[in-house]
């Protein structure tokens, strides 16, 4: 198990975030396609579900920022 703790700044937490929201629309796509084979469409439901339980992991506060 790993523990990440690090600090970003708000575009680089957009992009994170933002990587994930892509990820999980791209395969929403794919599998309502209909061309898509049930069990393709079943994977990408649960792989959906992984990226989304993994988001929820991220614990996002926001952090004073320190003077120069």
């Amino acid at each position: 198990m790993i523990h990440f703790d690090f600090i970003v700044d708000d575009i680089d937490a957009e992009n994170i975030m933002g990587v994930i929201d892509s990820e999980i629309n791209k395969y929403e796509t794919i599998r309502l396609n209909p061309k898509t084979s049930e069990n393709m469409k079943d994977w990408f439901k649960q792989y959906i579900g992984y990226l989304e339980e993994l988001k929820g992991k991220m614990k996002n506060t926001r952090v004073k920022e320190e003077s120069d």
